[in-house]
């Protein structure tokens, strides 16, 4: 059994994408999310020419259920993540803090923060069905940033990401 190399594209797992197509692994591409936002036109040229190639896979291609939301993005919302995790959200970036240190921006802060989260609902959707699809097979996951880990792993998420083992 291979190793399936997932990839959260941005700048920090680039060099060890390369990496990966170079040595000819199991490529599996869960999204482009640039920390530098003028670099994901790039990034995204090179995975697209790599996923062309047959070098890399979409993850996306691998899950036809949620392939709607690749082409209508408020379909996402029919899973409701936001109802699972409003707790993390709450806790993780410390909406009563901001409540009470700068209450004129507090609203501000927390519609901000929710439209940032907003991007990972897709790959969140993404690791639950892979973890599924791939399953025993082993997988190593890199550039996925520690919030969509740690949103993943809150308790109203666990329960889509099945067990090692399970189908």
């Amino acid at each position: 059994m291979s190793k399936n190399y997932i990839f959260n594209i941005n700048e920090l797992s680039f060099l060890r994408y390369i990496w990966a197509i170079w040595f000819r692994k199991r490529v599996f591409i869960l999204s482009i999310e640039a920390l530098f936002p003028p670099l994901k036109s790039y990034l995204n040229k090179i995975v697209q020419t790599h996923i062309r190639k047959k070098k890399a896979v979409d993850l996306i291609e691998m899950c036809p259920e949620l392939q709607h939301a690749r082409g209508y993005r408020a379909s996402l919302l029919y899973y409701n993540i936001f109802r699972e995790t409003f707790d993390w959200h709450f806790n993780y970036y410390r909406f009563d803090q901001a409540q009470q240190e700068i209450p004129d921006y507090s609203m501000a802060i927390n519609l901000t923060t929710i439209n940032y989260t907003a991007g990972k609902q897709e790959p969140i959707l993404l690791m639950g069905e892979v973890e599924r699809i791939l399953a025993p097979e082993p997988i190593q996951y890199y550039g996925v940033l520690q919030d969509t880990v740690d949103m993943l792993e809150t308790e109203g998420l666990k329960s889509w990401i099945p067990e090692k083992g399970d189908k």
